[in-house]
């Protein structure tokens, strides 16, 4: 998967729920994974191999 937060955003586009904390890269940094609920509350399980960017701070 190319853009695991793209995915993410589009999954919850569609109706679908983000999990709390998800995603987040690996702690061995092997990747990152996310967690969709779809509208039934079945869990999806995404996994990339790229680690998600570093976050940036809003400038002041």
């Amino acid at each position: 998967m190319a853009d695991l937060p793209g995915s993410c955003k589009k999954a919850a586009e569609l109706g679908g729920t983000i999990a709390p904390g998800f995603p987040f890269n690996l702690t061995d940094g092997t990747g990152a994974i996310g967690l969709i609920l779809d509208s039934s509350g079945h869990p999806i399980g995404l996994y990339s191999k790229t680690p998600l960017p570093p976050a940036t701070s809003p400038a002041k």
